[in-house]
């Protein structure tokens, strides 16, 4: 079990959502007409489930060049992209092989549902359709601040805005612990320790496993690197689990402070997120959520294709959260919710820096 420090001290790093709305040439990237027109030959060699007819495709200097521009930006500072212009208007299967595509060349997109889809369609929809591994993703309702479970990097592509609402909400996660450590020093040691928290159903070996639970800490820095696992819906969904160890009161206050946080005007970043483009985030090292918005029944309201990496930057984790990422090794292949034996064995291999 991962020990925890009494006093923590600030983090280096870190930002104010006000200081980059006053600088969006920090976060936000065009696509060039070049490498667009790059992604999208490149695309037709990419098969529907992400892998490639044979190696890797080919991909010209300029898009290697933006790849590497895009790939720093997250494993550092901000941990956040916009990406504009990307061609939305293109036929469907060509969009999602040319995001896939993007999404190898940043690292390796990862399954997202229990039936091994790499894109997930994030829209208002009706409440009796299941998607296996894929629940509240066509809830529009407000969405909290949290991480997505088991993924290093999370990409949105918006391909339809909603007619009102659905406004993309982040924060920087070491802000945060910086702002807990001036304000909450009492209560930022609690959020070092294993908390319970639901772990995701995963299809192993044998099938299905069913959500269980595991302890893991909120924030952690593991030989120099530093991680935050935040999401109170996964640590509520734990409590349902009549073996998991119920939350103290110290637990709770600290899981209040942070809400407190990030709430705080000037901390988060908050953005119109339209046709074309696309975001990436550090799901480590940057929180999201989101505002209400209007469903459309008509089906063509708010449509965003979520795509998870795993991501050659990410950071050390805890031993813990083995549990949830398959592996907890840097810059390692890891996440998602599809455990065949193939993936078993690919889990914690290397993946190259882009």
């Amino acid at each position: 079990m991962t020990s925890a420090p009494t006093e923590i001290p600030a983090l280096p790093g870190g930002w104010h959502g006000t200081d980059l709305a006053a600088d969006p040439d920090r976060w936000r990237l065009p696509l060039p007409d070049d490498v667009r027109d790059d992604l999208l030959r490149a695309a037709a060699e990419v098969t529907p489930e992400g892998g490639p007819r044979g190696r890797r495709p080919a991909v010209s200097e300029r898009t290697r060049a933006l790849v590497g521009d895009i790939y720093h930006r997250l494993a550092g500072e901000p941990g956040l992209v916009v990406l504009g212009g990307f061609p939305v208007g293109e036929e469907p299967d060509l969009v999602e092989r040319a995001y896939v595509l993007l999404g190898m060349l940043l690292g390796q997109p990862v399954a997202q549902t229990l039936d091994g889809r790499l894109l997930v369609r994030v829209e208002a929809y009706d409440p009796g359709v299941k998607v296996p591994g894929a629940q509240n993703t066509g809830i529009p309702n407000a969405q909290p601040f949290h991480i997505d479970r088991a993924a290093d990097v999370v990409g949105l592509l918006c391909i339809r805005r909603a007619r009102a609402g659905g406004l993309s909400l982040v924060v920087s996660s070491r802000t945060v612990h910086n702002t807990l450590a001036e304000r909450h020093p009492d209560l930022l040691p609690v959020l070092y320790r294993p908390i319970p928290v639901q772990t995701p159903p995963l299809r192993g070996p044998a099938g299905e496993v069913a959500a269980q639970w595991c302890e893991v800490p909120v924030f952690s820095q593991v030989d120099g690197h530093f991680a935050a696992y935040c999401d109170r819906h996964v640590i509520d969904m734990a409590q349902r689990f009549p073996d998991a160890p119920r939350l103290t009161e110290r637990q709770e206050a600290a899981l209040a402070a942070v809400d407190e946080v990030v709430a705080l005007p000037g901390l988060a970043l908050e953005m119109s997120l339209e046709p074309g483009d696309l975001q990436l985030i550090n799901n480590l090292s940057v929180l999201h959520a989101r505002t209400a918005y209007e469903g459309d029944p008509a089906g063509q309201g708010r449509l965003l294709l979520r795509l998870h990496i795993a991501f050659g930057g990410s950071p050390a984790l805890p031993a813990e959260y083995t549990a949830v990422y398959g592996a907890t090794a840097p810059g390692s292949f890891r996440g998602g919710l599809l455990r065949t034996p193939e993936v078993q064995r690919r889990l914690g291999t290397p993946l190259p820096a882009s």
